[in-house]
């Protein structure tokens, strides 16, 4: 799913911002101006280059109007459309457009301006921290939420520490990361929705990164917008399809020999269309491989003598068919000798007198 810029007037010039906000909006019509104008402030305050990207993913109410006169009175800020609604997908566009060094995401309703400027000095003095994670779950958070949805929210973890082997406490809600190990992480996941940024995570801990966490006050600022039961289930089949995704990519390749050689490299057939099997061999003269040279003796040592040449398999038949015609010829007996033959040398006694 491709994002339209809903401004197209408005190139990206200049040098590349220090940080990038991404917040997608989804029927925001009544908090997009607040969080918006919240973000901007606050990015001011930090002094900081910085840009404010949001993604407009098919609301059906006045979003997208309210966001295009945003983008003609807040400074550097951009807002993408998408036509179908996808949070995972609204993160995705903006992680992609993105052009800070860092990008930092938050939900319309879930602006944290401390998280920001913490995770900021936090990305600073640490050069190995990849991302940060604003948790609800870790030491010091205080999440304000219903108790339902704290059940829901430790129930799910459980799942992606146990299930998993997730390492952090938390994965939704406002996070800080490195743009540059980022951009590959974006490519790789296949989760959308609210998963989205749960398999993100996941694959920033398996590929190596240092994933870390920031306690955050939650408090929610109006009422979920899907059924908790609804969500899930919905989270259920997602992370069972997750599930078999991470296993098929952890699988070992497939040979593709078709057979094993003893002694040596495989050799494999030219592919179908490469130069080498579209490239006759001309017909040639057998080669006669050339005796090698007897290596010079030590001297007083006489050379060995070199090996008798072996017979060849032309030469083996025709000796063999030599041998079956002689079995097959009949043998004729010496004739008997004459009788002047073994006469007592009759011509020495007759000159003899």
């Amino acid at each position: 799913m491709s994002a339209t810029p809903a401004r197209p007037g408005r190139p990206c010039v200049g040098p590349a911002p220090r940080v990038s906000v991404v917040v997608p909006a989804h029927n925001e019509e009544a908090y997009l101006t607040e969080a918006v104008t919240s973000v901007s402030a606050g990015l001011r305050a930090l002094g900081v280059p910085s840009e404010i990207l949001v993604v407009e993913n098919g609301s059906s109410d006045a979003t997208a109007e309210v966001a295009g006169r945003l983008a003609g009175t807040v400074p550097d800020l951009r807002v993408l459309q998408l036509r179908r609604p996808d949070y995972g997908a609204a993160l995705r566009a903006g992680f992609r457009a993105a052009r800070g060094e860092v990008v930092v995401n938050f939900d319309v309703d879930l602006v944290d301006l401390g998280f920001l400027a913490d995770a900021l000095r936090l990305i600073d003095a640490d050069p190995s921290a990849d991302v940060v994670i604003g948790t609800k779950r870790g030491a010091g958070a205080r999440d304000r939420r219903t108790p339902v949805r704290r059940l829901v929210t430790g129930g799910f973890s459980l799942v992606m520490r146990h299930g998993f082997g997730l390492r952090v406490s938390d994965t939704h809600g406002s996070k800080m990361l490195r743009t540059d190990p980022l951009r590959p992480l974006v490519d790789q996941v296949r989760s959308s929705g609210d998963l989205f940024d749960t398999e993100l995570v996941l694959r920033a801990e398996r590929a190596g990164l240092r994933v870390e966490e920031i306690p955050v006050t939650v408090e929610e600022r109006r009422p979920a917008r899907t059924p908790i039961a609804a969500r899930v289930v919905r989270s259920a089949f997602g992370l069972a399809r997750l599930r078999v995704l991470l296993w098929q990519s952890s699988r070992p390749a497939r040979s593709t020999s078709t057979g094993r050689h003893r002694g040596g490299d495989d050799h494999q057939p030219a592919a179908a269309g490469s130069p080498a099997a579209r490239t006759p061999v001309p017909p040639g003269p057998t080669s006669v491989r050339p005796s090698p040279a007897p290596a010079s003796a030590p001297p007083g040592i006489d050379p060995a003598p070199a090996p008798a040449e072996q017979p060849t398999q032309n030469h083996l038949l025709d000796l063999a068919a030599a041998a079956q015609r002689r079995r097959r010829t009949r043998r004729l007996p010496h004739p008997a000798p004459s009788s002047s033959s073994h006469r007592p040398d009759a011509s020495a006694a007759r000159y003899s007198s």
